[in-house]
């Protein structure tokens, strides 16, 4: 180096150099920052596939107008887990009034605190998602996420899940909760009913918890004590009457009927012999109650054969999203709508909800019959269209057996959901009937030969590791040579 040249790095180059860098990361922060401040303004998601939300989904999220708490109370090891906490995101990404919590429920402190303020059972109450808006809550079990294989029940193999439910039931759960509307439905009582507040097995208490948790207040009402029905009876539901209902009782439901009023009725196979008046005031409005036994030896339950799995849907809301899911019923009656020919055009619509196979038998008066028998059906009647009030029009759901919602069997196939649409309908919820498809589980298997399995073992444990010492080997020696 010549010592005659001047320095070519003087000081006031190396401040120049300096102040360029700080300069640089200065502005750099400046630009982050306004893209972050934009992004958070004005953002975009694009999905390069299929939406992962559905329309009805995104259109509720994008109307809310309340908070709503949700309380993931789950065993982060629970095979559902994944699922549940990767929909809950997808829903917050849509809209930000959603605020999630995750408990693990296996840790003090926060979950017991859960447990007392949502007054849960028991200490081993299991895995759920609360939705809290406004102290109007709404409880999502683990039960009801999964579609299961039904065909595998009948059959004695092991049942597989097939679908999840999570966004139609978060999404029903979300609107029951912002919905400030409290409809009115009262339990007939003094025929021998089904208790409501009964715990015991042939009880309807667990049926009593799906309404109160659809922010559904519930009452009870005793048709010789009470002059006429209530005013604001929204729902009367009559759970399986052993006793004949008086003439001026069966007069009292036929007048609620007519204002018009909302009806559900579930019969007893035991009590074909007794005259409850209700064939009678049913059929006015196209559902026939038939004698006898409904049965299907290819529905029925392995292990149990008095309990058919049926899975024959007719054309209803109530039905639509029960498709690949079954009822469980035991010893139903046949409940058919009446065939449309000739009717007026102010006759009630009526629909069969669910029937047996081609294999079906009814047995009445020693007599056999085989077809296929409707076990449930639904009828409307006054309808408008265009006009959604909550009752607009005279609705009945009826079904051939009573057991089937009661606490021993409720939790058996699709009945919890048969009962939470079956309620939605009649009282003119519609976003609650679950239009919305469960998303299906996709299972992927790979079928190896011997062959074949031999050489993926030659690739993993001698090709892959030799071609990376190879590689190894061949930097090594350019480096070193």
């Amino acid at each position: 180096m010549d010592p005659y040249l001047p320095p070519s790095f003087t000081p006031g180059r190396k401040w120049r150099i300096g102040l360029n860098v700080i300069f640089s990361a200065l502005l750099l922060v400046v630009v982050l920052g306004m893209v972050n401040y934009l992004s958070n303004r004005f953002h975009y998601r694009w999905t390069a596939g299929a939406p992962p939300l559905s329309a009805t989904t995104r259109h509720l999220l994008n109307t809310l107008t309340n908070d709503v708490k949700v309380i993931v109370y789950y065993d982060r090891e629970d095979d559902l887990f994944s699922s549940v906490s990767t929909l809950l995101h997808q829903f917050k990404l849509q809209s930000p009034r959603l605020q999630v919590e995750f408990v693990d429920h296996r840790l003090p402190g926060r979950a017991q605190q859960i447990r007392e303020t949502y007054k849960f059972v028991d200490q081993s109450d299991g895995n759920r998602i609360i939705f809290d808006a406004q102290n109007r809550v709404k409880v999502v079990h683990d039960k009801e996420l999964s579609v299961y294989d039904t065909d595998a029940a009948i059959q004695g193999r092991p049942i597989r899940r097939t679908a999840f439910r999570g966004e139609q039931l978060f999404s029903s759960a979300i609107y029951s909760v912002c919905n400030a509307e409290q409809p009115k439905v009262y339990f007939l009582t003094g025929h021998g009913e089904h208790d409501s507040e009964d715990k015991r097995q042939d009880g309807y208490s667990r049926f009593r918890e799906i309404l109160e948790q659809n922010n559904v207040e519930v009452r009870e009402f005793n048709a010789l004590l009470r002059s006429d029905v209530p005013l604001d009876c929204d729902l009367l539901i009559i759970p399986g009457p052993v006793e004949p209902l008086q003439p001026i009782e069966l007069e009292r439901l036929s007048r609620y009927l007519a204002a018009p009023g909302r009806l559900m009725v579930m019969y007893r196979f035991n009590t074909q012999r007794i005259q409850t008046g209700l064939d009678a005031l049913l059929l006015q409005y196209g559902i026939e109650v038939g004698q006898g036994v409904v049965a299907d030896s290819t529905r029925a339950q392995a292990g149990d054969e008095t309990v058919l799995v049926l899975d024959n849907f007719g054309v209803h809301p109530i039905a639509t999203p029960l498709d690949n899911s079954a009822i469980a019923m035991a010893f139903p009656r046949p409940v058919t709508a009446r065939e449309g020919k000739g009717r007026s055009a102010d006759a009630a619509n009526a629909v069969n909800l669910l029937l047996t196979s081609e294999d079906g038998t009814v047995t009445a008066r020693g007599q056999t019959r085989k077809g296929n028998f409707s076990v449930a059906a639904a009828s409307e009647k006054g309808a408008i269209a265009g006009v959604s009030s909550l009752r607009n029009s005279t609705r009945i759901v009826a079904t051939g057996d009573a057991l089937f919602l009661s606490n021993v069997m409720l939790d058996q196939a699709a009945n919890y959901d048969f009962a939470n649409l079956a309620v939605n309908w009649l009282l003119n919820r519609e976003l609650l009937l679950g239009d919305i498809p469960p998303r299906a589980i996709e299972e992927y298997r790979l079928s190896l030969t011997r062959d074949e399995m031999k050489e993926v073992r030659l690739f993993f444990l001698v090709v892959a590791p030799g071609a990376a010492l190879l590689i190894g080997a061949i930097v090594w020696f350019r480096r070193r040579f």
